[in-house]
């Protein structure tokens, strides 16, 4: 009748597995359900230490929970499959979800707030399962958007939790039947002043995508203002600002609107790190162009004239490539360092620049060897490997990988170090502050 135990079978059909949470009145699960060999989450609510007014309290969350949940059905909401009692509980089975909520993945993640970009992805998933709850008839509306009510499970995919204070809307009604909601994320009219609409969901909704963005709660930036070093997006913080405007009428009307914004803001910001990215990638490509042309038309050369004109030994074309692409390139990348160079070097830096050609240089010489000879093999009719050809294919090919990993680990580094100039060159722009407004006394 009381806690559930590892190893114990509730309502003989579920093998408890290990208590997974607690929360409020209730006490969450993990548990083995025997008739459909899944996986639950069951919730169970102990009603014996209660107050009658925690009981009222209670009834109704849980009535809630099991009318909206047990008939609604969206990727983004957690599937009830069934309900009990006895004497002294009462459960609720329904998705195991592992993973964790938003609220605690922001004490883990690194800063303690989302970069923009997933910020934006999350906050287009929200307005998919919010608006799906709008356009039920009745429509529902949430009433408490929050990081600590949004898991997000190993796959990344997010989940509406907790229907406790949900309600369905009637045009009819002037106001709630009570304040209900958390501080911060809960709009001024769910403290009695008017009826919660889907706007209500718009201002909690807003209100998590600030916290997300920030690591702070609405209450303490209301207080302290944005954090330092925080860096919103002009638009995105525009429409955050309007999202949590005090007057409901204020707001945008419906959750498309929003979703919408945030889908342009999406798209506009992959559109920038992509041109920033090709611009990075062609100015990199820039200074190795010639290298790559003078490779190209060196290896056309000696395969059209060393090997298909003339019946000439394999070997010879490889003398004459190798050895002219290490003392070409290397000759050429030094005359250009001390060009370059405002005084003249000495013998040791010359020499230290020369082996660092010389080294760069061998590797350019294996990977054209080996193409070369994909080249001249494709030639062939009937050519087996021989072992000196396979030795000299594998170098070839892990010189080639090696080279491949050094330029793209240097890309990688050149480019993160680009992102950040950029990053900060945005910082400095002064950011659009958010407008506080605190409900009139």
């Amino acid at each position: 009748m009381g806690a559930l135990h590892p190893g114990s079978l509730l309502a003989d059909r579920y093998r408890i597995l290990s208590e997974i949470g607690q929360g409020g009145f209730a006490t969450v699960y993990k548990a083995q359900d025997l008739d459909r060999r899944k996986v639950v989450a069951i919730k169970q609510i102990t009603l014996s230490q209660l107050s009658p007014q925690e009981m009222i309290e209670v009834t109704d969350s849980y009535n809630r929970e099991i009318m909206y949940l047990s008939r609604l059905r969206h990727e983004h909401l957690p599937l009830i499959y069934d309900h009990f009692t006895d004497p002294e509980n009462w459960y609720v089975v329904m998705d195991y979800i592992e993973g964790e909520t938003l609220d605690e993945l922001l004490v883990k993640i690194r800063h303690g707030r989302f970069p923009v970009a997933k910020v934006l992805a999350i906050g287009i998933a929200l307005c998919k399962v919010l608006q799906y709850l709008h356009t039920r008839s009745p429509a529902i509306i949430f009433r408490d958007v929050k990081p600590a009510n949004i898991m997000m499970n190993r796959e990344g995919r997010l989940y509406l939790i907790d229907f406790g204070i949900a309600r369905q809307y009637r045009p009819e009604q002037a106001k709630d039947t009570g304040p209900l909601g958390s501080p911060g994320y809960a709009a001024p009219e769910q403290y009695g002043k008017a009826q919660s609409t889907m706007q209500t969901d718009i201002y909690g909704l807003g209100a998590t995508l600030q916290t997300l963005l920030t690591g702070k709660e609405p209450l303490d930036i209301q207080v302290e203002g944005m954090p330092p070093g925080v860096t919103i997006p002009k638009k995105l913080q525009t429409l955050i600002t309007q999202m949590l405007e005090p007057d409901a009428s204020k707001r945008p009307q419906r959750m498309e609107e929003v979703k919408q914004s945030l889908q342009h803001l999406k798209d506009q910001l992959t559109s920038e790190r992509l041109k920033r990215t090709l611009a990075f990638t062609r100015d990199a490509l820039e200074d190795k162009i010639t290298e790559v042309v003078l490779l190209a038309g060196m290896l056309f050369f000696l395969f059209v004239f060393g090997l298909l004109f003339f019946d000439t030994p394999f070997w010879i074309p490889y003398l004459l490539l190798m050895p002219a692409i290490i003392i070409g390139r290397s000759a050429l990348g030094l005359y250009q360092e001390m060009k370059e160079a405002s005084t003249r070097p000495k013998a040791k830096e010359t020499f230290a620049i020369l082996w660092k050609l010389l080294r760069s240089s061998l590797l350019y010489a294996l990977i054209a060897a080996f193409l070369l000879y994909c080249l001249y093999d494709s030639q062939q009719i009937d050519s087996p490997f021989q072992i000196p050809e396979l030795l000299l294919l594998g170098l070839a090919l892990c010189a080639g990988i090696i080279w491949s990993l050094s330029r793209l680990i240097s890309w990688l580094s050149r480019l993160r170090t680009s992102r950040r100039q950029a990053h900060r060159q945005q910082a400095e722009e002064p950011p659009l502050q958010q407008q506080v407004h605190r409900p009139r006394p």
